[in-house]
């Protein structure tokens, strides 16, 4: 089948997603991205992008009319620490959504009142990019965290180029793991020197890891303050079951700017029997294929 695609939240009047001004550690008023969806859709892709400040962010996706939301997808994280220098894409399978349907968001930040604007852009489609049933998620964020950022720290360690100590992203992955998602953020710092990172992403139980991805590079840009790639979607069958986590070795030692912060989001589900070999991931002749 070929593919439907359908926008929420596109404001024409300014060329930009839909505004939300977000709560201050706590969530805002749901703001609708389309009133009725046209088709009935099986996966979404949803772009943020941060206002006139420096913030962390965290935003929730639902459904359902006005004051009986359902969530959806919750606590995206975006953490961006220098105004408009870009943009997040995330995507992820879902359960079928069906036309007819009103599709809202909310956010919030962790700065003081003022210039807390976030504008989101959903992109949905009547196909995944996944042969899976009835998806569901998990993430290492479980509830967003008192004190800021809205990620978990890894830390390299003060020795430059040699990788540092594993941080925890999940403690078990699900047996069903179809997709890792992986989020990047510069920690809560506003004021990063330049460096470059080689991360390992490992599975195993502490002190037993074993390397899955080695060397993924990573780069901070003293120019945005932030850690690049901002995301990336690998295959989650490798981790099926297993403990997550992640090290890294860096160009730089110094105790704050060598830092990052990372957000970790599974797709959970059963892998529909021929849905190519990457535990249901469509190969891209198939009219699929992963956007990191």
């Amino acid at each position: 089948m070929t593919a439907t695609l359908e926008t929420a939240g596109a404001t024409t009047s300014i060329s930009r997603g839909k505004v939300i001004t977000a709560g201050v550690d706590t969530k805002s008023a749901y703001v609708e991205l389309i009133a009725s969806t046209a088709n009935t859709n099986l996966g979404i892709w949803v772009c943020l992008e941060a206002g006139e400040a420096a913030k962390n962010w965290a935003v929730d996706i639902a459904t359902g009319a006005a004051g009986l939301e359902v969530i959806f997808l919750n606590d995206l994280i975006y953490g961006l620490r220098r105004p408009r220098t870009g943009l997040v894409w995330y995507y992820f399978p879902i359960a079928s959504i069906a036309s007819g349907t009103r599709i809202s968001a909310r956010a919030q930040c962790d700065s003081s009142p003022g210039l807390e604007v976030i504008y989101i852009t959903a992109i949905l489609s009547t196909e995944s990019m996944l042969d899976i049933t009835a998806p569901t998620y998990e993430r290492s964020i479980t509830s967003i965290p008192a004190t800021r950022p809205y990620f978990d720290d890894v830390d390299p360690g003060a020795t430059l180029n040699t990788k540092g100590a594993y941080t925890e992203l999940i403690a078990s992955a699900s047996a069903n793991l179809q997709l890792v998602t992986l989020k990047f953020g510069s920690s809560d710092n506003d004021a990063i020197s330049e460096n470059h990172q080689l991360v390992d992403i490992a599975k195993g139980d502490a002190g037993s890891e074993v390397v899955v991805v080695s060397n993924l590079p990573l780069a901070a840009s003293a120019a945005w303050d932030q850690a690049l790639p901002i995301s990336i979607a690998l295959p989650g069958n490798p981790f099926q079951g297993e403990r997550i986590s992640m090290r890294s070795q860096c160009s730089i030692n110094d105790a704050t700017d060598r830092l990052f912060g990372v957000g970790y989001y599974g797709a959970i589900g059963t892998a529909v029997s021929g849905g190519g070999s990457g535990g249901g991931i469509k190969l891209a002749g198939r009219g699929g294929g992963l956007v990191g």
